[in-house]
């Protein structure tokens, strides 16, 4: 928009923490925020620390008080907006941030600390949105202030026995593609009574843990009600469906492999590994996985130091330290 327009006004309520789509050394952010040994560090940490941490490092690229959208909340508080082109377009003056709307005139925009602004052409409210499933006549389906009551936000705890679920219904701080596709699996085994729900009070403790915990995290907002951690989520639902690897015991079996996932990114072939409906290819696809990240952006090839024997030493070596400590000092839970 501020590309094409004269000027544009960004109006923000209370800020946000701006994240880009590119990270350290040119690698799409969404993989990096999926590293497995990152988020074990991560989430071992104190909250407060996880978020100073984290902020820290977004100020070094885009320095949010002196563009006047640093929030008042912490980093892990809020569904994070993604923008590689907004500081530009700040440095360039096409975008002017302002407070939020008072009020609305003719074709002028008042905004709370008293400013306005004339010859106002066209207004995009990006206030978020209503959902719900008017279609499914059940009181379990009803949703008010986009609060569902929905097990692991996919069976109702009060219908019995299971006959309906829903899929994808819940927003991830990353893919939501990984996560449904998971849900689904977990989804058919309970359908094909390969596994059992627990019983409906023991759902609905889970139903309200989820929602006083996400209360207790996030700002006050209809926009953070079904909110999930991608890589904590996905092994609960890996969990239940049984397909969640261990990695201590892969590093016995395949070092290689072990160290790969360690090192890189969660991907959604290592719930392929064990477990039902297991894919020969899955080993393969994840040793693979940061070539096919790599091998579009690589159109000119640049000659590579071949010598990396020490480096695999290296790492073999760390990685099973690593693994190690974690297993006897952390909770296995997250490998």
């Amino acid at each position: 928009m501020s590309k094409i327009s004269k000027q544009t006004y960004l109006s923000t309520r209370r800020g946000a923490w701006i994240l880009n789509r590119v990270s350290d050394n040119g690698i799409p952010f969404d993989i990096i925020l999926t590293y497995r040994l990152q988020h074990a560090i991560l989430s071992s940490l104190p909250e407060w620390l996880a978020n100073y941490l984290a902020e820290r490092w977004l100020e070094k690229r885009f320095n949010h008080t002196l563009f006047g959208l640093k929030p008042a909340h912490r980093f892990n508080s809020q569904h994070p907006t993604v923008s590689d082109d907004l500081a530009n377009r700040l440095i360039a003056g096409n975008v002017i941030v302002k407070p939020d709307v008072r009020r609305l005139h003719k074709r002028s925009v008042e905004f709370v600390d008293g400013t306005v602004v004339e010859d106002i052409d066209a207004i995009i409210c990006a206030t978020g949105y209503l959902f719900g499933f008017p279609f499914v006549d059940h009181k379990a389906f009803e949703v008010k202030d986009n609060v569902v009551n929905l097990y692991k936000y996919a069976f109702p705890p009060d219908i019995n026995p299971p006959t309906i679920a829903v899929i994808g219904c819940f927003q991830p701080i990353g893919g939501i593609m990984p996560v449904s596709e998971l849900q689904s699996r977990w989804v058919a085994q309970v359908l094909k009574g390969n596994t059992r729900l627990p019983s409906s009070e023991d759902m609905w403790k889970d139903v309200v843990g989820k929602r006083e915990a996400m209360a207790k995290r996030y700002v006050n907002s209809t926009r953070h009600t079904i909110q999930v951690d991608f890589i904590p989520f996905l092994d609960e639902l890996a969990e239940l469906a049984g397909c969640k690897p261990n990695l201590f015991r892969i590093f016995l079996t395949d070092p290689k492999l072990a160290i790969t996932m360690l090192f890189g990114p969660r991907c959604p072939y290592e719930y392929r590994l064990v477990g039902p409906n297991t894919w020969p290819g899955a080993r393969d696809a994840i040793l693979t996985v940061m070539d096919r990240v790599k091998y579009p952006l690589m159109t000119r090839k640049i000659p590579e130091n071949n010598n990396t024997s020490i480096i695999t030493f290296m790492r073999i070596l760390v990685a099973g330290i690593i693994i190690a400590l974690l297993a006897i000092f952390f909770d296995k839970r997250i490998f």
